[in-house]
């Protein structure tokens, strides 16, 4: 008797683990469930995913292939030194692995990414840089159109080898304001990648 309740408690625990998944319900409507616990404001309701800071995420880059396509994990910093995994990782948030490279989960409206940068071809930028000053020692903050724009790090490019400091508001600006920003400085702009014309 003993072994055929042995027997019988496996199976159900078999079914369980192969079945839908409910977190404070009974009744799961998909592969994973996650119901709120109280809504009176005396817990935290959320999911909290892995939280990385941005080299920590970058150190890791040969554990994420092919297999973890859709993975979710929150930035909390953006890497000192960006590779092409990481290139998009240029502000703290939610970023998900498309099974090449991390791609930004939020949409960013009416902000532009200024990038600085002393080394450029003077024949494709239209005038010739002359400060002396490197993206790591760039200003901390940025007069730009009628905002003041954050330097959020300095950002190294794998795929060309440029050093970039990058700067980030909400200012509404045009694309001269960040042409002229940057010339002021002696070097140039750049849009970042997750950032579309219209929104500048």
């Amino acid at each position: 008797m003993n072994k055929f309740l042995y027997a019988v408690l496996l199976l159900s625990c078999s079914a369980s683990v192969f079945g839908q998944i409910g977190l404070a319900t009974a009744n799961p409507s998909a592969t994973l469930d996650v119901q709120t616990l109280k809504t009176d404001g005396t817990t935290s309701e959320g999911i909290l995913i892995p939280n990385l800071t941005g080299d920590q995420i970058k150190s890791a880059g040969a554990q994420y292939t092919s297999d973890q396509v859709g993975t979710i994990i929150y930035a909390s910093s953006i890497p000192t030194t960006a590779d092409t995994k990481t290139a998009n990782i240029i502000a703290a948030g939610c970023y998900y692995f498309d099974g090449s490279v991390w791609r930004s989960m939020g949409k960013i409206n009416n902000t532009t990414v200024i990038s600085y940068s002393t080394t450029v071809d003077p024949n494709i930028l239209g005038y010739t840089p002359t400060k002396t000053a490197t993206a790591g020692s760039a200003p901390a903050s940025l007069p730009v159109g009628s905002g003041t724009y954050t330097k959020q790090g300095a950002v190294t490019f794998g795929t060309n080898g440029h050093t970039y400091a990058a700067y980030s508001g909400n200012a509404n600006i045009t694309w001269y304001n960040a042409y002229n920003a940057a010339k002021n400085m002696g070097g140039i702009w750049q849009l970042s990648p997750q950032m579309k014309s219209g929104n500048m």
